[in-house]
């Protein structure tokens, strides 16, 4: 017999559905290989946080990161018709995650970031994704679905105060350092873009990888299990961002930053 759950929330449930069908039919989140059948089931994801002990951790992309960060300071959902589209999106897929309880993580993208600017654009970027994070969902809700166009600012201010009171000497102190191995990953990355874009095909692609990892390389762990999983046939979508560009700088960009991701994770 099926167990029901009662799970009291301060949250419009007309708006339940709304939300989880616009973050669904986006398709935004590129997920590990699992045992979760709908990785849009909102409701299995706030049932797992309340009552299965799992806690939910998701890494923030930065096109996320950029969008909740202005939100929060304070912006106005403006421009032509797809800005203001992906920014209603970014605002459901907040509201998702805080419905769902999960840990949120941007640091990758801010330490992208920060290689190319400053560690105190870093800082401040941080902070006020904090502040995004400290947003209650049914605002994000309101934003997504289009019934407001920007946080009231006694709203931010209010979740301003509660990431002040929640800072302390565990912080990151240099977002602009270079992460020590990320120029091997790249290696790596290197290696896989070749083979991909190589006569090369099948199996033969991750029995290729692993004869240069043993005979001209060294083993890493985490930098061969992403390549091999890239390489396979299950491979997912958009693991190395730009493999098939034209371009060169969106393919070295791709590259830069799948090592810059792999180092972090590493």
């Amino acid at each position: 017999m099926d167990s029901l759950y009662l799970i009291n929330m301060d949250f419009n449930p007309e708006d339940f559905e709304p939300i989880k069908n616009m973050v669904r039919d986006n398709a935004p989140f590129i997920a590990p290989p699992t045992n979760i059948e709908n990785i849009y089931c909102l409701e299995d994801f706030i049932h797992a946080s309340n009552f299965g002990g799992i806690t939910l951790k998701a890494l923030v992309d930065n096109n996320v990161l950029t969008r909740a960060i202005s939100l929060a300071k304070g912006e106005e959902i403006a421009g032509n018709e797809e800005s203001q589209r992906v920014l209603r999106l970014s605002c459901a897929i907040m509201c998702f995650f805080i419905l769902s309880d999960f840990q949120l993580e941007p640091n990758i993208a801010i330490y992208e970031k920060a290689s190319r600017t400053y560690h105190r654009n870093a800082q401040d970027e941080l902070f006020y994704f904090r502040v995004a994070d400290h947003i209650h969902p049914r605002l994000y809700a309101s934003l997504a679905l289009g019934r407001i166009n920007k946080l009231p600012n006694h709203t931010i201010e209010h979740a301003k105060n509660l990431v002040r009171r929640m800072q302390d000497d565990h912080i990151e102190k240099n977002f602009s350092k270079t992460l020590n191995s990320w120029k091997m990953n790249y290696l790596f990355v290197l290696k896989a873009a070749m083979i991909w874009k190589s006569d090369v095909h099948g199996l033969k692609r991750a029995q290729k990888f692993l004869e240069w990892m043993v005979q001209e390389s060294f083993f890493n762990a985490v930098a061969s299990i992403f390549i091999l999983l890239f390489l396979s046939p299950s491979r997912l979508s958009k693991m190395i961002r730009g493999i098939n560009s034209e371009s060169r700088k969106k393919f070295s960009n791709g590259l830069r930053n799948c090592a810059w991701d792999l180092t972090y994770i590493s």
